[in-house]
């Protein structure tokens, strides 16, 4: 039985932004060359001499390249340089993966603390950054070793990104489909969060089909969403496990006719339920076949990179897993 369980807040999660007015580059990849190093813990890693820290490429996973230190602390760091166009706007980092106690320093001064290695999080660093000048990023790591299973795994096992957003932005995107009555038409359930202060401000929607059709559209004033938006999208071509046919649902944050913020999100039109002792996909039923999938690559272990993990699904699929 587990006692003393947490409830934990929901954390912040703003979608990755396609576009961000006046910002060329709003979402920007850390991947590469950092230097680590192990042995102090928390802020001592601050006081670190300079020869102590060693070269490592960044998603990686130190277990896998014989590097994890027996006492799963660690500490990675890197010059960031922060574009002059991010002046103006919010400035966060997300990490998708830092197992598994985190804490990050901006030019010395803690930016947050983050328990769970496998989970995406962000922080909000616009007070600690000046837009053109670079920032001294360092994040350190306590990975628990055997405590969270037989393998020790540890490190920026998934990519580390800064991103510019506007002052007012999109704080959270959720679609999910539901067959409609009549099991030919799908409703499209949309909820939106705005961060900040939205009056004057307009939200517009787009639709579109795998044959680049637009399937719906929809503009709303930002400060009068209600909770659902839930439109009709009249006999879509549905995904299932043998036809993944994906629709692309446009997000755009406008003043007037200036977009602020746009997001984009994959769309599935899909159903699955339970009926008739049968899985049913689309009131269609289906078949399971499992296997135990451990995600891990030879030379980066839990590191997987995109590529590597899209053959593992076509391998899994012709497998016919």
């Amino acid at each position: 039985m587990i006692k003393d369980m947490t409830t934990w807040d929901a954390p912040p999660l703003p979608p990755l932004p396609d576009q961000v007015a006046g910002v060329r580059q709003p979402v920007i990849d850390l991947a590469g060359p950092w230097h680590w190093t192990s042995g102090p813990e928390d802020s001592d890693w601050l006081d670190t001499p300079s020869r102590e820290w060693q070269p490592v490429d960044i998603p990686n996973d130190l277990d896998a390249l014989g590097l994890e230190p027996a006492s799963g602390h660690m500490a990675f760091r890197r010059s960031v340089d922060i574009p002059a166009d991010f002046k103006g706007q919010q400035v966060f980092l997300r990490f998708e993966g830092a197992m598994f106690e985190a804490a990050v320093w901006i030019d010395g001064r803690e930016a947050g603390r983050h328990r769970g290695g496998f989970t995406t999080w962000t922080r909000d660093i616009t007070g600690l950054v000046t837009a053109g000048t670079p920032a001294e990023l360092l994040v350190g790591l306590k990975s628990l070793p055997g405590q969270l299973n037989a393998a020790q795994t540890g490190g920026l096992i998934r990519p580390v990104r800064l991103l510019a957003l506007p002052p007012v932005h999109i704080g959270r995107l959720h679609c999910r489909t539901c067959r409609s009555a009549n099991e030919v038409d799908f409703d499209l359930h949309i909820q939106l969060e705005l961060a900040g202060a939205a009056q004057g401000l307009k939200v517009r929607f787009d639709l579109t089909g795998p044959d680049n059709q637009t399937a719906w559209s929809a503009s709303y004033a930002a400060d009068q969403l209600p909770d659902t938006i839930a439109p009709t999208i009249p006999a879509p071509l549905t995904w299932d496990g043998e036809h993944p046919r994906l629709y692309t649902l446009t997000c755009a944050l406008c003043r007037g006719d200036q977009v602020l913020e746009q997001v984009s999100q994959a769309v599935g039109f899909r159903e699955i339920r339970w009926g008739d002792g049968q899985l049913q996909v689309n009131g269609r039923p289906v078949k399971l076949r499992g296997v135990c999938y451990q995600a891990c690559a030879p030379t980066t272990g839990k590191a997987i990179s995109p590529d590597l993990l899209a053959e593992d699904l076509r391998l899994l699929k012709a497998a016919h897993v």
